[in-house]
């Protein structure tokens, strides 16, 4: 008789084990995952409005459009090209430092560094190095006309030092350290 109350209690335990175990998957279930299913509604919603949209823009493109937007690259593409020095241009270049030194009574030395190749195009890259000396305001001009000149040249730093001569007058010395991009 005791092991048939022994059963009966083990079978009472199991069962409000499983029915506790049962509740509480359902109270976790109704609490964290029924409503992340109602954002993943709103997220499927959003994606295929957002699809939608994207179909009706890729149709409005004409081909005509597509021309229009591809001239304009090459546009731009040829004033790049036009800014990037073919390599036979490398005394043009000096020859334009030289005679905005010259036109603002500047001392300067050029430093050209190795032409290295840019991988995947056919650009190269060299460092340039300008040093300047002379009067504050005519460093100044200087400066500013070479921002003007038909080349490109990427700036990478600027050291500026004040001197004083027997005048007293405002001199400085620049450093300019660059790249210059050639084809």
């Amino acid at each position: 008789m005791i092991n048939f109350f022994k059963k009966i209690v083990n079978i009472k335990n199991m069962w409000l084990f499983l029915s506790i175990g049962l509740i509480i998957v359902l109270v976790l279930f109704y609490f964290s995952i029924l409503p992340n299913f109602s954002k993943l509604n709103d997220i499927s919603n959003e994606v295929r409005i957002m699809n939608s949209e994207m179909q009706k823009k890729a149709e409005k493109i004409t081909l005509e459009d597509f021309l229009v937007i591809l001239n304009q690259y090459e546009e731009k593409q040829k004033v790049f090209n036009d800014t990037v020095l073919s390599n036979n241009r490398r005394l043009e270049l000096i020859t334009a430092l030289e005679d905005n030194a010259s036109l603002y009574n500047v001392e300067q030395k050029i430093n050209f560094r190795d032409i290295t190749a840019i991988e995947g195009t056919n650009y190269y890259v060299s460092e340039l190095q300008i040093w300047i000396s002379g009067d504050f305001n005519n460093s100044l001009r200087y400066l500013d006309n070479l921002e003007k000149l038909p080349f490109y040249i990427n700036i990478d730093d600027i050291k500026i030092s004040s001197k004083q001569d027997e005048n007293n007058s405002n001199f400085i010395d620049v450093v300019i350290s660059s790249k210059i991009y050639w084809q």
